[in-house]
């Protein structure tokens, strides 16, 4: 049976049932021929069809114009993190009029914003390798060895020149971050406008790599922001962009990518290198994977940019069906030759790796079917071979199973409580926690096995984020987030952060099965958050590339450590004689054990030098070990500088501290 749509596009994803339709589309989008671009008189955005120029026209003059005269479109890039736009001059309005949802600006004032043409090439270019440099390794969505910045469209320009001076204007680096903070906001509600303006002519046009994931880090860089307008507005855009990817099909990949038009359907490894054959087949792999990393981005993002507030994902795994990204290094290959020669490379591509270009096993189908394979006892080589060396998709199925806990636990609190289950934490059973438990035994081998942990920061720095995912998991199998128990759902990461903050000290009290003691279940975790402790504080592991989500998610676990060893030590407190007469001996305290092991752990990673001064048994002056532990805590966020999490729960950890206490303020 010939297929329904054998007219493929060999520069996006898009096939046709006839030629034509093909001719006009690639006419229409990527410029070739002899399209004519019509351009409305109003605000010079820029058509291929006279009657969508007049529909466009009529809605944004409010009147029936005379359509301008056409001129040529200019043709598409190669550049597969900028294909053809509008020009830079095309809209120039302000982004604090755009009404996301509904798609009409407020107004129409006519301004130019602030342009990354309008700084210095110089500028532009070290803000870019600052991107790159410290932001891409936590998510790397934009291919680097084929970005060119002459060639790039402005409103991708835009956003990435404003995450890279943020990182440019850290505190303790630069001088000048107070203006680079401000032009970096400034980037970034003129892009988010522009882009806004673009997509709203057409939500097809998020089919396009770029515009997607310009979209996506739009989003994420105003969700944490810590400015209260542009995290609203970035809420809009994510709810945008959630009907938009339904709308479009975008969570199927045979409906993304015809199953024709993959790069890997007619791959044949054992034929001799041709330069030019080669050099399409490269170019195929990186707009499809490009697109696949996206998605994938989108979903990892629905997660994470909600659980931060207690919001429910929007997605389930169930309706997104995607194979896993691909491995790391191909899609880091410089060169089309590099590419080819990676496919053939035993050492790298182990062999049942190798074999799923030309055949994929049902687990690395999709998230679900490999999140379903490591919770049973046959997971394949396969997929454990995947993992190895494609971080993105573990970190993705570590995501996958954290929010798989999380879905568990809330349904499990709406539930009311029985007696013949006293635990306040059991969730799942034991059977299920075994299960979990092993699945992410086997990602942190994974980790642990990976041949480019130790020598590329790319690697280093979603690994880190894998190791911290898989920990947090963990520690929820046996202490919900109190967010959640309690029904708490906040507006932004930051409000998240100083909720969970109070109810660590008791400050605000949630349900009535949201208690904690000092047993068995917090002894269990007690090792997960040590190592939560060492993750963050060891130096090549506590880089300004950790992502701002997993930042987040770091510092939550953090407090419930320190919410633990509150609690030890108002036991080992209440546990003493008040009269002081007699001495029971004990053989195994529960809240001793965690005071000594958070001793031991500040011992090794703080750099406060009065920590050397302080007994070390946990009966005497245990206070002390609570304010260095804030302290210590107080070090690790004013590490992180660059996003408003670290700032944020820096001012809250001294506010505290200077409340709670007649002693001298926080301070480094």
């Amino acid at each position: 049976m010939p297929p329904s749509k054998p007219f493929a596009c060999d520069v996006c994803c898009r096939a046709f049932t006839r030629s034509e339709n093909l001719d006009r589309h690639k006419k229409t989008h990527h410029g070739e021929g002899d399209a004519e671009n019509f351009e409305c008189t109003k605000c010079k955005a820029q058509f291929a069809r006279r009657d969508v120029c007049k529909r466009h026209m009529d809605r944004c003059s409010g009147a029936q114009a005379q359509t301008s005269r056409p001129r040529k479109r200019p043709r598409t890039s190669l550049n597969v993190n900028s294909p053809p736009t509008p020009g830079n001059d095309e809209i120039l309005v302000h982004a604090e009029n755009l009404d996301v949802e509904n798609g009409s600006p407020e107004s129409r004032t006519i301004d130019p914003p602030l342009s990354p043409l309008n700084l210095p090439p110089e500028e532009i270019a070290n803000h870019v390798e600052s991107y790159f440099s410290n932001f891409h390794p936590a998510l790397p969505i934009l291919h680097r060895p084929s970005f060119s910045q002459s060639e790039t469209t402005p409103i991708m320009l835009k956003i990435m020149v404003a995450i890279g001076s943020l990182y440019s204007g850290r505190r303790k680096v630069s001088s000048d971050s107070v203006r680079l903070h401000q032009m970096s906001q400034d980037l970034w509600r003129s892009g988010s406008y522009e882009l806004g303006i673009l997509v709203m002519e057409s939500r097809q046009r998020f089919r396009t790599n770029w515009v997607l994931q310009s979209w996506i880090l739009y989003t994420v860089y105003g969700t944490f922001s810590g400015d209260d307008q542009l995290m609203s507005k970035s809420r809009k855009m994510y709810r945008f962009l959630t009907d938009a990817v339904r709308e479009l099909d975008l969570l199927h990949q045979k409906a993304a990518i015809p199953t024709l038009s993959l790069w890997s359907i007619d791959l044949n490894l054992d034929l001799p290198f041709d330069e030019p054959a080669v050099y399409l087949k490269w170019h195929q792999f990186i707009t499809q994977e490009s697109l696949k990393l996206s998605i994938y981005a989108f979903y990892f993002f629905d997660y994470h940019l909600l659980v931060s507030c207690n919001a429910r994902p929007s997605v389930s795994s169930i309706e997104f069906e995607w194979e896993l990204p691909n491995a790391t290094p191909l899609w880091e290959a410089d060169s089309a030759s590099s590419w080819w020669q990676l496919l053939h490379d035993d050492h790298l591509s182990l062999e049942a790796y190798r074999a799923d270009y030309l055949h994929r096993e049902p687990d690395t189908k999709s998230l679900l079917a490999a999140t379903q394979s490591l919770l049973s006892a046959n997971t394949s080589l396969q997929l454990i071979s995947l993992l190895t060396i494609s971080p993105f998709a573990a970190l993705c199925i570590v995501s996958n199973l954290e929010r798989l806990v999380r879905d568990f636990t809330r349904c499990y609190y709406q539930l009311p409580p029985t007696l013949s289950d006293p635990n306040p934490f059991h969730v799942l059973t034991q059977a299920q926690n075994s299960q979990v438990s092993a699945a992410l035994g086997l990602i942190l081998g994974a980790a642990g096995n990976s041949p480019c942990t130790p020598c590329s920061q790319d690697c280093q720095s979603l690994w880190h984020a894998v190791r911290l995912g898989c920990l947090s998991t963990k520690i929820s199998l046996g202490i919900p987030d109190d967010l959640l128990v309690g029904g708490v759902v906040e507006s932004n990461p930051t409000a998240g952060l100083a909720t969970a903050t109070h109810l660590t000290l008791g400050n605000y009290v949630t349900t009535r099965r949201s208690g904690l003691s000092v047993d068995e279940t917090t002894l269990n975790i007690l090792g997960e958050t040590l190592k939560v402790m060492h993750e963050m504080a060891t130096p090549d592991r506590s880089a300004p590339w950790e992502g701002p989500w997993t930042s987040t998610q770091a510092f939550r676990m953090l407090l419930i450590l320190w919410r633990i060893l509150r609690l030890s030590i108002t036991q080992m407190q209440s546990d003493r004689d008040p009269l002081n007469i007699v001495e029971y001996p004990t053989h195994f305290r529960p809240a001793k054990t965690v005071i000594e092991g958070v001793i031991a752990a500040l011992r090794l990673y703080s750099d406060n030098p009065i920590i050397l001064t302080l007994s070390s048994n946990p009966e005497k002056g245990a206070d002390q070990w609570e304010d260095q532990y804030m302290q210590w805590m107080h070090q690790i966020c004013d590490r992180r500088d660059v996003w408003d999490v670290g700032l944020s729960m820096t001012k809250v950890l001294e506010e505290i501290y200077d409340t709670e206490s007649e002693r001298s303020p926080l301070r480094l």
